[in-house]
């Protein structure tokens, strides 16, 4: 779409994307919060349960709802959070009574690190799988890998990674059932990596088949274009049209993977995290809604729904930088 002022993209439509996506994040926390609010307990009572039945009175349990704010209505509450994070202020966990901020930044690493190789091993196959599937499309390897990775892509996340830890962990032991190292003593980087391997994998696998499918769908719809076919007419042999054209277009994709990636650092590694006690961001979320740790909860919420906007938002403004025909209708027209 092109622009008068010369940007890449049209000012106007960026705008109401931003203000749509604004108002969606808003939504999305307002209903965060009834939701949470509506669950059976809270931090503080979970606390005293776990301590016994008798642990505390009921005008010492009172008195520390009142000074975790929740004897306020849900109203009140929630705009003392949302006043408080526009400030920059997350609040303070009710469970360790850190600030929020300080808790996701200590877990962040782990969480980074997971997904960067998880994120190497999508980029990498998936690339190498979606080419040659487009290559040879109609062979063996295409029919083959359209089926395994339809079928990869229809397991449940979940299910595959306590596959992985039933056969490689448990049954063959080749590597280790959870965690970030082994305990009591400093982890090596043999021993790290060996870690990574099985969590990776599981937070990889369905990426991996999205990504196989989305670069060979792009590779094919290159290399019937006109400008391709005209290529082809005109004596150039089909692996370099299938280079000139295929690939360097379905390297577009990448752009759309790439920022689709950015809310995937959080919400992806949910299931993966937990399963695998792997001691991140998704991991801490989980546990978070388990105790009602209201603002860590909203304050992940709002990270991951922030990501996600911005991601969106990343990978449009990319496309349009890189690929003319979206800037100009004229030339996209014309293929």
């Amino acid at each position: 779409m092109g622009s008068r002022s010369g940007l890449p993209f049209d000012p106007k439509v960026a705008a109401r994307r931003l203000l749509t996506s604004a108002v969606t994040l808003v939504g999305v926390m307002v209903l965060t919060f009834v939701l949470l609010d509506t669950l059976p307990g809270n931090a503080v009572l979970n606390r005293v349960e776990d301590a016994g039945p008798h642990a505390m009175s009921d005008e010492a349990l009172a008195q520390l709802e009142k000074r975790a704010g929740l004897d306020r209505a849900v109203h009140e509450r929630f705009m003392h959070w949302a006043g408080s994070a526009l400030r920059g202020d997350l609040g303070r966990s009710l469970h360790s009574r850190r600030r929020v901020g300080d808790e996701i930044l200590s877990r962040l690493p782990a969480t980074i690190e997971l997904n960067l190789v998880a994120w190497a091993l999508v980029m990498s196959f998936g690339l190498a799988i979606g080419w040659y599937s487009a290559y040879r499309e109609g062979g063996a390897f295409d029919k083959l890998s359209g089926l395994l990775m339809l079928a990869v892509y229809a397991l449940p996340a979940f299910w595959l990674a306590l596959l992985l830890q039933h056969l490689l962990a448990v049954e063959w032991r080749i590597f280790p059932l959870f965690g970030r190292s082994d305990f009591g003593a400093a982890p090596s980087i043999g021993e790290r990596l060996r870690h990574l391997v099985l969590p990776s994998i599981a937070l990889a696998v369905n990426g991996l088949a999205f990504s196989a499918r989305s670069i060979r769908s792009a590779t094919l719809s290159a290399t019937r274009s006109r400008a391709a076919l005209f290529d082809r007419s005109a004596g150039i042999s089909r692996p370099r049209v299938f280079f000139n054209h295929g690939v360097r277009h379905s390297l577009l994709m990448l752009v759309t993977l790439v920022g689709l990636a950015l809310p995937g650092m959080v919400s992806g590694a949910v299931i993966t995290e937990t399963i695998f006690r792997w001691p991140g961001i998704g991991m801490y979320f989980v546990d978070s809604i388990r105790a009602r740790d209201l603002p860590v909860v909203m304050g992940l919420t709002l990270i991951v729904g922030s990501l996600t906007i911005f991601g969106s938002l990343l990978s449009d403004g990319l496309a349009h930088l890189v690929d003319p025909r979206l800037r100009n209708p004229r030339r996209r027209a014309s293929g």
